[in-house]
């Protein structure tokens, strides 16, 4: 069939340079910086901002090479603009503005409150409430500014304030109830009031002085009005509860008292007696299910005893709730299944008349707890229960009452009929309790599950999903909440994304309490008696949270030594992982889930001093040069590359002298380069930031001893630049602008971390402000690197590809002038990537050689590794696969030795291409996963146009044409026409083999006029070799199809490439079988399995073997024939080839045909089978050599054959070659006739006959769509036996 790939297109960049370096090794001191002038960086400025406002990415044209040095002015002087605003995509801000509430409000709550004053008079906590209540309703009046937040947080406040007032009049409506329960509560809302009340009346001073603080700290007050509005929250939804389970238990005991059942309760309760309902939802916790169940079901002499540990929103209820509703559980309980909601049990006593209310026991206010209990445990002994204990954190936490209820769980543990389940945020058991077994906190959900739980409720899912199940650390209630904000109607996660970049955690809550607002569930836990104890946890968790990488074990002991003394981190790091607030992955790094984090570094940010303790740790870390030169360092970078991009943007932000921390940003921005981890965030405020300071210059100068000047490059440390002489090295150098030189090479820097993601119009911007600052700074070397970089940006577009060449060659004379071989090695290899774009093969191959040679005479290894990858592409397009492959597999030992991730990939790739035009599929696919997986989230169209190809090698055609598609709109988007013709070349042969002639027709015609206009010879041969294929498959004329076989032939040998002139021989032989040519046909397919042999193509040579089978059999050479189909079949099952599988089958059918028509002949001549004869037989599978010549033998042979056809369809419709399907259909409906007349059966209204009419209409339809002409005239002409018969 000859579904061969033509080789890997070249990456197009040859190199990429970083800009920048170590400022403290300079040749000498620097002199004061200029301030610049505006003319070049608003024209920047400009063209940025035109850029940002076009809808689709404009194409590099070739004047790109003309923004040379000798093309500007060099006395024109300028200011700076970052563009970094055109190239962010930070969301818009929010309108967070809401109505005010009504009057009616406040003159309600004002009635109530004179009530709830006169009746409570005596009672000094609620007079404090209704006190201030009444001065918030007066001062909001005076509020100067934030006047629209002020009156939504009052408004909020008096509502809560009705709710507070209206459970106090129903206490005094319940004569006899105590209120001394709720004291604590009461004042802790008096607190909160009272916070409120202070900062209205700052905000309602009308002093001068006063108006300016409020202008000064407008963002201070905005953050306290949120933070009281957040206290608010918890504070009441606390009140509500515990005065729901006061009121209850009281106004019970009264009705026990006077021997009346209760009416129940008079207030709302939360949550029902006995058994919550099972929840909607868990998934991805079916093994803690399972191990839980298993644990409570197991057999044994003590009771089951376990707890669910975990942080809050983990899913700790839900897991539990869904073990009681397990059937098994609900089987040996039944209604002995009780939930108690512990959150608002701060107390013994509330907790053992909550018990006492599930378990339906009436308390009368006359009981002690001791009686009480032992009531309740005389009742939990009557029968087996098992009681889950919800939030047991509330009343375990407190160190008041922590020993009163650990005495409790001790007597309920001496029950031996009592299972006992507790959820308890944290990671430590309570004392007092045998635990079967210590069941670890749980975990965040796996990616899968959360996409489940997402897309279930939401019926949403998509990229902008999955980052935000990733922002929220796949915490189930976050992804809960942040779903059903997805299912609103009109809602978009693309919104929903852009919506938490700007409000984060403050956006996942559907109410105020812990199971509806995750900032609520989270406040609890950082406010736990437990974190009250150990003041310094809370800061600690505060400097965690500035770490998203986590704490490795390194940097904690620095901050052992770094902290105060009288800090001690070991105990809070104790006490966080007792509140289950940090974890401990794998590697022994200490994490906060990113929720958590968020909400720590929005509220409890840490101090200015553990900042500056951790800027100045990761400055020294990048910094040292010491460990510039261990290898250790990168993998430091690696694991460290959130905190460290965290870190500095922090410390540009902050006041740090700035020439210290561009110079750190030089460095991580090299890093990033390399490996693909880390943004470019860091780079882009590092330019803002330059260009808002004027006194860079003088650090600079300051920083600068006398010695030699270092560059750093993205593949290494450059070699100290040759000068002529020293006195022209200290004239280059004190020419030197060093603030232009250093914002240049930030511009630089940015362009090239942009490149690697694929965002040229952006990249060239940058390169091209860059070049203009280098040459105002006279700093020849940085301009040399600006034309490189530019020049592999042209590169990547054929048609500007003159306009590359130029700039390499400038940039050579610049690399020579200052001496960098280095730099010029690499503009030599770009101009070899020109050179293999234009085919010119040769040229390119001497080419990276020369480079190679600079690199290898220099110990640049990063250099040979690049020039190795390009000589491997080289080898491809000459069809050397066995030297691509070494090439490319030195290329990749020395990247991963470099721990160059960026490199890896390329080799990767490489070496999956020359897997792939060898055969070895599974080999190609397995390379190409790992070369994506290093540039994962970036998606590379040459990979995708590599996994297409492998696709089509495998016949799924669908996930071909997907692959191919997108390599196509991405290669369009990049401006990449030969990328965009290879993709369209290999759609074309979808459509080809799928059966869409027309649809492969045009999609060719547009690859061939591709490859035409930009004179790239190989997919002009592979073009034309498609055309002669296509010609064949139409019955075209031999003169046609020899002309186009032809021409593809000597462009193919021209180009030295043996694959293109075996797949152009095997096509050759085609045609001439299709004319009955049999020797020129055989003579062809000889050459191209000789081609196929040499360059180890295992599918070319079983496809050629293939054909040569069936040359001999139609010569009549059936021994030969049977021996040729063995090799092939052999072939294509060792490389997994169901399509070639297939067309075997389908030889060997017809190779069955042919005996029964020799047996035919025998019969007629009543001749004997010759030796020779029963030879040719042995290699059938299934011939009896000692089966008679006779009628039932012509029935062996034509059962043979159908089996065979039968498998061959089978094969060819799984591969989805439809004109192998035809063929099958066709000749399949004659042997079932055939079959038919063997057995003698006189009907003519039989199964077989219906059948083989059948089949041979399914494969003229084929036919007639496909176009094939004579095989439409042969199916015509087997129907015409048929009837005539």
């Amino acid at each position: 069939m000859g579904r061969l790939p033509v080789p890997t297109r070249p990456s197009g960049s040859a190199a990429v340079f970083l800009y920048g370096g170590n400022r403290r090794r300079g040749k000498a001191r620097w002199q004061a910086a200029r301030k610049p002038d505006d003319q070049v960086q608003s024209n920047l400025k400009a063209s940025l901002h035109t850029s940002s406002k076009s809808s689709t990415t404009s194409s590099l044209s070739s004047s790109t090479s003309e923004s040379s040095s000798k093309n500007i002015d060099a006395s024109n002087s300028f200011s700076y603009e970052s563009p970094l605003s055109e190239l962010s995509n930070k969301p818009p801000a929010r309108d967070t503005s809401a109505p005010s509430s009504a009057p009616s409000n406040a003159l309600r709550l004002l009635s109530i409150l004179k009530d709830v004053s006169e009746m409570f008079n005596g009672v000094p906590y609620v007079k404090a409430v209704t006190g201030i209540v009444s001065q918030i309703l007066e001062i909001i009046k005076e509020v100067q500014s934030n006047k629209s937040r002020c009156q939504e947080l009052v408004d909020k406040l008096i509502s809560y304030s009705r709710v507070v007032f209206v459970a106090l009049l129903k206490f005094k409506n319940q004569s006899g109830c105590d209120l001394s329960d709720l004291k604590e509560d009461l004042l802790e809302i008096t607190s909160v009031f009272e916070s409120i009340y202070e900062i209205l009346k700052a905000l309602s001073a009308s002093t001068t002085s006063s108006k300016i603080t409020r202008v000064l700290r407008r963002e201070d007050i905005q953050g306290q009005i949120e933070e009281q509005s957040r206290r608010l929250d918890t504070t009441i939804t606390s009140f509500q509860l515990k005065s729901a389970i006061v009121l209850r238990v009281q106004k019970d005991s009264q009705a026990h008292d006077k021997n009346e059942p209760s009416d129940g309760l008079p207030t709302r309760r939360l949550t029902p007696k006995g058994l919550r309902s099972k929840p909607k939802m868990v998934v991805g916790r079916e093994k803690e299910i399972g191990d839980i169940v298993d644990i409570i079901l197991g057999v044994g002499d003590s009771p089951p005893r376990l707890a669910i540990l975990g942080p809050g929103g983990i899913g700790k209820t839900s897991l539990a709730l869904s073990v009681l509703h397990e059937g098994r559980i609900r089987q040996k309980y039944g209604d002995a299944r009780l939930f108690i909601p512990c959150e608002a049990t701060s107390s013994i006593d509330l907790l053992l008349m909550e018990i006492a209310h599930v378990l339906d026991i009436p308390v009368t206010a006359r009981e002690s707890s001791a009686q009480l209990l032992t009531v309740i445990l005389r009742h939990l002994c009557q029968k087996p229960h098992l009681l889950l204990f919800d939030n047991f954190e509330t009343p375990w936490d407190s160190h008041q009452t922590r020993s009163d209820v650990e005495a409790l769980i001790t007597e309920l543990d001496s029950i031996p009929s009592l299972a006992v389940l507790i959820t308890l945020r944290g990671s430590q058991h309570p004392s007092g309790m045998s635990w079967s077994k210590l069941l670890p906190p749980l975990q965040p959900l796996d990616l899968e599950s959360a996409k489940c739980i997402f897309s279930s409720i939401s019926k949403k899912m998509n990229e902008e999903a999955i980052n935000l199940i990733q922002a929220v650390d796949r915490i189930p209630l976050a992804v809960t909440l942040l779903a059903n904000l997805a299912a609103v109607d009109g809602e978009t996660t693309e919104a929903l994304w852009l919506r938490w970049q700007e409000e984060r955690i403050s956006m996942v809550e559907s109410g105020q309490d812990r199971l509806t607002n995750l900032e609520s569930s989270i406040r609890i836990s950082i406010h736990s008696p437990r974190m009250q104890r150990d003041a310094g946890s809370l800061q600690f968790l505060s400097v965690l949270s500035m770490l998203p990488d986590g704490m490795s074990e390194s940097i904690r002991l620095a901050c052992v030594k770094g902290f105060p003394a009288h800090f001690n981190v070991n105990k809070s790091i104790s006490t966080l992982r007792q509140n289950a607030l940090l974890f401990e992955d794998s590697n022994h790094v200490l994490r906060v889930l990113s929720p958590i984090r968020l909400f720590m570094i929005d509220n409890y940010p840490p101090s200015q001093e553990w900042r500056d303790f951790l800027q100045a740790h990761y400055l020294s870390v990048i910094l040292d040069d010491e460990a510039n030169r261990d290898t250790r360092f990168n993998k430091q970078l690696t694991s460290d590359a959130g905190n460290i991009d965290a870190m500095l943007i922090d410390c540009l932000k902050s006041g740090r002298p700035l020439a210290d921390i561009v110079e750190a940003v030089l460095v991580f921005c090299q890093h990033i380069y390399s490996t693909g981890i880390g943004s470019a965030q860091c780079i882009a405020l590092a330019v803002d930031r330059l260009q808002a300071t004027q006194d860079v210059s003088s650090q600079l100068a300051m920083k600068s001893p006398p010695g030699k000047i270092k560059r750093f490059s993205l593949f290494g440390a450059f070699p100290l630049r040759k000068m002529p002489s020293a006195q022209k090295k200290v004239v280059l150098e004190q020419s030197v602008d060093p603030f232009l030189k250093l914002h240049a090479d930030c511009y630089g820097c940015w362009g090239q971390l942009l490149s690697r993601q694929w965002k040229h119009t952006e990249a060239e911007k940058l390169f091209q402000a860059a070049l203009v600052l280098h040459i105002k700074a006279r700093d020849q070397s940085g301009q040399a690197y600006d034309l490189h970089n530019l020049a592999c940006l042209l590169s990547r577009q054929t048609h500007s590809s003159d306009a590359a060449e130029r700039n390499f060659l400038e940039a050579i004379t610049l690399h020579r002038a200052d001496g960098d071989v280095i730099g010029e090695a690499y503009d030599i290899m770009g101009i070899g990537h020109i050179k293999l774009q234009k085919s010119a093969l040769e040229d390119a191959e001497a080419i990276f050689l020369e480079a190679l040679k600079l690199f290898s005479d220099i110990g640049d290894n990063s250099g040979q590794a690049s020039a190795f990858n390009n000589l491997g592409k080289t080898m491809q397009y000459f069809s050397k696969f066995c030297d691509s492959e070494s090439y490319f597999s030195r290329g990749l030992k020395l990247y991963t030795d470099l721990e160059d991730s960026f490199g890896q990939s390329e080799s990767l790739v490489g070496l999956a291409s020359s897997f792939l035009l060898r055969s070895k599929f599974c080999e190609a696919r397995e390379f190409l996963e790992k070369a994506m997986a290093l540039r994962s989230p970036y998606i590379d169209p040459d990979h995708l146009h590599i996994l297409g190809r492998i696709c089509i090698a495998e016949t799924n055609f669908a996930d071909a044409t997907k692959h191919l598609l997108t390599a196509k709109e991405l290669h369009s988007t990049l401006g990449n026409h030969l990328g965009i013709a290879d993709d369209l070349h290999y759609l074309a042969s979808v459509e080809f083999y799928s059966g869409n002639m027309q649809d492969a027709l045009v999609k060719k015609e547009e690859s061939m006029n591709l490859y035409k206009a930009h004179g790239n010879k190989l997919g002009m041969a592979d073009s034309l070799t498609w055309e002669g294929m296509f010609l064949i498959r139409r019955s075209g004329s031999l003169t046609d199809v020899d002309s186009k076989l032809q021409a593809a032939l000597q462009l193919h040998t021209e180009l030295r490439s043996s694959l293109g002139q075996a797949v152009d021989y095997y096509h050759i032989g085609t045609m001439f079988l299709q004319d009955e040519l049999y020797e020129k046909a055989m003579t062809a397919f000889d050459q191209a399995l000789q081609l196929h042999t040499s360059i180890e193509n295992a599918q070319g040579q079983a496809d050629d073997l293939t054909k040569i089978s069936e040359v001999l059999l139609r010569v009549g050479e059936l021994n030969e024939a049977a021996i040729k189909l063995s090799d092939a079949l052999a072939l294509h099952i060792e490389i997994s080839d169901s399509a070639g599988q297939g067309d075997d089958l389908y030889m060997q059918a017809c190779i069955y045909l042919e005996q029964a028509a020799l047996n035919d002949l025998h019969l007629e001549t009543e001749d004997e089978y010759t030796t020779n004869d029963c030879m040719i037989m042995d290699t059938i599978p299934d011939f009896d050599p000692a089966l008679p010549v006779n009628s039932s033998s012509r029935v062996f042979y034509l059962e043979n054959a159908e089996n065979a056809l039968r498998e061959a369809l089978v094969l060819h419709k799984r591969a989805g070659v439809v004109f192998g399907e035809a063929k099958d259909l066709g000749t399949l409906a004659s042997v079932i006739f055939e079959l038919w007349k063997a057995r003698d059966n006189e009907s003519w209204d039989s199964e077989e006959v219906h059948e083989a009419y059948k089949v041979l209409d399914a494969a003229i339809a084929i036919f007639h769509r496909l176009g094939a002409t004579k095989e439409v005239r042969m199916c015509g002409y087997h129907w015409d036996v048929m009837d005539d018969y």
